[in-house]
């Protein structure tokens, strides 16, 4: 059996992300899909205008997160009514996660907030004269990776639901792992905030704007077998859930071809 879509996009701010998402829930409607969107700016009120208001988008589920635990809720929440293959989970944004977990950690551990600890730090580095001081030990980066991972696998994995992370940018570095910057070195930039979540996806696909305000997408990996996004002025992003699911992955309306025999 096949597995449910597993993707990532990333961009700069106002480069579709967002107006894309809706579009595909719009698309898939008729097939019953719901899509549960953990959003974390609340982007999607204001593109939901563009469409007509959330009538008009009626499978589309939105709820707010702004700390840690409204991550972890919205998760086990959504898990519990996911129908597997159909339903789509969207975390936009998983960078924002990655930051919230950090916070959370400082909060629940030192009793401290981040910027409160990282002002602790600048302090002693200025005192101590010392190359790096950071906020947090290497026992800390353990323990706040693997709540991160805990959370991310549940959503990734658990549910059986298709998914969509969406990150901001972030500048390719040379600290990051080989398989990042063997992906992302083409283009400079990745996606922002825990570094596994680069490669983890199944198909990470890169949303710019150019200067003529012209869509493009980018694929940076993807299933075998399917045709990818290229670079430059012929590939026009007009709409996603057409001009990926249905042209690329072999989608229809009703769903993934391999299960529309069995609706």
């Amino acid at each position: 059996m096949p597995s449910p879509e597993k993707i990532l996009l990333f961009g700069k701010p106002g480069s579709g992300k967002t107006y894309q998402i809706i579009k595909t829930a719009q698309w898939l409607a008729s097939s019953g899909a719901q899509f549960y969107v953990a959003d974390s700016d609340d982007s999607y009120e204001r593109s939901l205008g563009e469409f007509g208001g959330q009538a008009s988008v009626p499978n589309l589920h939105i709820t707010f997160v702004y700390d840690w635990k409204d991550y972890t809720k919205w998760a086990d929440e959504v898990k519990a009514k996911i129908v597997p293959f159909r339903d789509w989970m969207v975390v936009d944004r998983a960078d924002k996660a990655w930051r919230r977990v950090q916070e959370w950690f400082s909060e629940e551990v030192h009793g401290k907030s981040m910027a409160e600890r990282t002002v602790e730090a600048r302090k002693a580095f200025a005192k101590k004269k010392a190359m790096v001081v950071t906020p947090n030990d290497q026992a800390d980066w353990m323990t706040i990776n693997a709540n991160y991972f805990e959370w991310f696998n549940s959503v990734m994995y658990e549910s059986r639901a298709n998914i969509m992370f969406v990150c901001a940018v972030d500048k390719v570095r040379t600290e990051d792992s080989e398989e990042t910057k063997t992906l992302y070195s083409a283009i400079g930039i990745n996606p922002a905030g825990q570094k596994e979540i680069a490669h983890e996806p199944h198909t990470v696909i890169f949303f710019e704007q150019d200067s003529a305000h012209q869509y493009h997408a980018r694929t940076i990996k993807d299933r075998g077998g399917r045709t990818y996004f290229l670079p430059g002025p012929g590939d026009l992003l007009v709409a996603f859930p057409q001009q990926y699911l249905m042209m690329r992955a072999g989608w229809t309306e009703r769903g993934p071809a391999w299960l529309n025999g069995t609706r």
